[in-house]
């Protein structure tokens, strides 16, 4: 972790879809509930069409699902998961470049699809949070918050 943000630098091998990703459990629990938030990012080299969550480790995902160039008032699709079964009936937030926000839900695939008006990176976010027990750096907790971020470019 350099300053306050990560940084990392890779030499692609050939042509495919390259995935950074980042999952962060809280140090400390917030009250009686355990935090993890989690960050991917594909990084595309030559020709790729789909991108194949089941690959990616987070066992919570929100992303396009195709790997492509898109351009404004064309559909995007996207896909969220949870240990790599679609997440039906969820809150995906989805955040403009220009400060437009808007909270679509999934259907039962997972799914939610949306025509971007602006240029420019759109931020996709997705979280969940189930009652469960367990142990977090010594401490008990009742409940689990997992949160995740992703996010693709768009074109005039």
């Amino acid at each position: 972790m350099s300053s306050n943000f990560y940084s990392a630098t890779f030499i692609p091998e050939g042509n495919g879809l390259y995935i950074v990703s980042v999952v962060h459990e809280a140090k400390e629990l917030g009250g009686t509930t355990k935090y993890e938030f989690s960050s991917v990012a594909g990084v595309a080299v030559g020709p790729v069409n789909t991108v194949d969550l089941t690959a990616i480790p987070n066992t919570l995902k929100v992303a396009v699902s195709e790997a492509k160039n898109y351009k404004i008032n064309t559909l995007v699709q996207l896909k969220a998961t949870h240990n790599n079964k679609p997440l039906a009936n969820k809150h995906v937030s989805v955040f403009s470049p220009e400060g437009w926000t808007k909270e679509f839900t999934t259907d039962e695939n997972g799914a939610i699809s949306f025509s971007p008006a602006w240029p420019g990176r759109y931020v996709l976010e997705v979280s969940t949070h189930e009652k469960v027990k367990g142990e977090h750096n010594g401490k008990s907790y009742t409940a689990a918050w997992q949160g995740s971020t992703s996010s693709f470019e768009v074109d005039k």
